[in-house]
Formats: structure tokens, C-alpha cells, sequence
């Protein structure tokens, strides 16, 4: 199944959960380009499946532009992180909220410790209740800049790779995982983590490297106390992020696997179509299934989604301008 939640001049990353019965979808419209004075985040919902979709409601009313990039349910509570900043990545300050009901929103401190610069990913939550949330960050204050495609980080040598984790056992609060540093010279800027759980207990971080025309990996042996350096795997990517995603005893993988354009020609980026979805029997040892889910033109950014009842449930971008729902049956 594949629906429209919203098209506007700007649709950026758009997120999903379901919650109490509902379809939540968070994205950040508004303006014409990224970042711009105007970007706001609103919520989208939907009663039926994902059929039909409300229109959207604005749910942070700072007057600062904002940008939505995460959004994970803990406790039942809606946790909503974002970058806040003056329209132009200036000023920049890592702000979440929460709700206990999806409509009313208040400003949270579960992620105060982090640094202003901090971008904060879906979360995995393993096998024994365990919930990992994997994100990046830029060990910079709030009025300093980072800019377009990470120049500064680059000439700077910035680490920005971290692991925030929390046990249901612990309620008391967060706790920092490990901290890891990268060399970002040779365009490691955007890492936009994903985490899976391997049948043995091994975790495996996806990320994205820019200009390399591959997906990279971490490997943790210890639930995410320490994490191998990064290597390539033999996933293409256009440079864009992609998650991976537990589904019982498979790993799907929401991707767009084109890197013709930089591995032939050398650019930054290809062409972010096709959207595909990859599905693993063994661990991500080899891929059973590689489905082509839109045949429609256009480009795809940005995927976010979730796996309940055979179903694997995401959203994704199309041309930066329209938000897609789609659904995909794994038997």
C-alpha cells in the first residue's frame, strides 16, 4: 500500500509511530529550501491504517525554525527531538518534547546532557528490553556553525559519534553508552546511525558515508558498551540515510541502493531512486529478498519506519516535496 500524507513547497524527513490506536506522523515543512526561516514541524494522523491522513498540526510553537529528526515512544510517552536555530543553522540548540497523548506537547530534559548540535535517531530496543538510541553530534556551542555538508567539521576534525542507551530496568534515567570518535577529513559528516540486534546478540550500526557510495558498519559485542571502527559493507547508497530494521527473525532494510553516479563519476551524490527494501534471512550475511517498492519517478529521501504484526510500516520524502505512507507484507 502506498498513500500520501501531505505535499507541500518543503516536506522533510517525516517520522511515524503508532500510537493509542493511531497513525503519527511528524515532519518538517514549510519554506522552500533546508534550512529556512520557515521550517516548522507539524503532526499528521491517521484512524484508519494509514489510509486517509488529517491535516497537519504544528506541535513545537517556538518562533525559531525548527527540524524534526527523531521521534520514539518510552514508556508510553512520545518523545519528539529536533534542532532548533535561527533559520539558517546558526544558533543551534538539540530541543525534545513529549506527549502523553500525541496532541498536547511540552518541552522534555531526557536529552539535556547532550551537546547543541545533536542529531538523535530512532531508537532499537533489543531482546531484552533494552532500548539503544543511536545519534551524532558535534562537539560545538550553540552559536557556532556547522556548515552545508559539515565544511567545518571536516577542517576541524570534530568527533561526533555517540551512543545514548537506557535499560526499562533503569528507570532512573539515561545513561551514556560509549563515545566514538571519527576522523571526519574525508567527508564523514552526516552518519544518520541505525541499529539492529543479530540473532547472537551482536549489534550492527549502519551508517551513511558521503561520497563513498556505500553503507558502513560498527559491530558491538557487549550490548553497546564498545563498537569495532567502522568498515564498508557491500550495500550501495546513494548518500542518503537508510535504517535497518528487526522484523522477528529478519532484518529488512529501507534503502535506495544507487551509487552508480559516485563510484563511475565521483559526485557527492546519486540519484536517490529507486526505493528498495532488503530483507535478510541470516543476519544480514545475504539478502533473500531485494523488492523494488516504487516504479513512480522522482527521488527518495529520508526513510523512517517500524515492523509489528508481519507488517513493515514506513515514510519517506518524495522529491522534498511530498510525504509517502507505504506498507510492505513479510511473510
Amino acid at each position: 500500500m502506498i498513500n500520501q500524507i501531505c505535499s507541500h513547497s518543503l516536506a522533510l524527513e517525516p517520522l511515524i509511530v503508532e500510537f493509542n490506536d493511531e497513525f503519527l506522523c511528524v515532519v518538517t515543512i514549510g519554506g522552500d529550501r533546508e534550512p529556512c526561516p520557515d521550517n516548522r514541524v507539524f503532526a499528521f494522523r491517521s484512524k484508519d491504517y494509514g489510509k486517509t491522513w488529517s491535516g497537519g498540526v504544528m506541535i513545537y510553537t517556538n518562533e525559531r525554525a525548527c527540524y524534526a529528526n527523531s521521534m520514539n515512544v518510552i514508556d508510553e510517552k512520545i518523545y519528539v527531538s529536533m534542532i532548533v536555530h535561527d533559520g539558517d543553522f546558526w544558533d543551534m540548540k538539540c530541543v525534545t518534547i513529549v506527549s502523553e497523548d500525541g496532541y498536547n506537547w511540552a518541552e522534555s530534559d531526557i536529552f539535556s546532557r547532550l551537546y547543541d548540535w545533536t542529531l538523535i535517531r530512532p531508537m532499537t530496543i533489543l531482546k531484552d528490553g533494552t532500548i539503544l538510541i543511536p545519534y551524532h553530534s558535534y562537539p560545538i556551542k550553540g552559536n557556532e556553525r556547522v556548515c552545508l555538508q559539515g565544511v567545518m567539521i571536516r577542517e576541524a576534525n570534530k568527533d561526533f559519534r555517540n551512543i545514548e542507551c537506557f535499560s526499562l530496568s533503569q528507570p532512573e534515567g539515561w545513561r551514556s553508552m560509549s563515545k566514538e570518535t571519527i576522523d571526519g577529513t574525508l567527508g564523514w559528516i552526516w552518519t544518520e546511525p541505525s541499529i539492529v540486534e543479530l540473532s547472537g546478540g551482536e549489534l550492527v550500526m549502519l551508517m551513511r558515508w558521503d561520497n563513498t557510495g556505500w553503507l558502513w558498519k560498527s559491530v558491538s559485542k557487549d550490548k553497546g558498551l564498545t563498537w569495532s571502527y567502522p568498515e564498508k559493507t557491500s550495500i550501495p547508497n546513494s548518500t542518503c540515510k537508510a535504517q535497518a530494521i528487526n522484523c522477528g527473525d529478519k532484518i529488512a532494510l529501507i534503502n535506495v541502493p544507487n551509487n552508480k553516479e559516485i563510484v563511475e563519476e565521483g559526485v557527492f551524490y546519486a540519484k536517490r531512486w529507486p526505493l528498495e527494501v532488503w530483507v535478510s534471512d541470516d543476519d544480514m550475511a545475504s539478502w533473500s529478498e531485494k523488492i523494488r517498492v516504487t516504479y513512480f519517478p522522482g527521488e527518495f529521501h529520508y526513510p523512517n519506519g517500524y515492523y509489528k504484526d508481519g507488517k513493515l510500516c514506513f515514510v519517506i520524502e518524495h522529491n522534498r516535496h511530498t510525504v509517502l505512507f507505504l506498507t510492505y507484507d513479510l511473510k
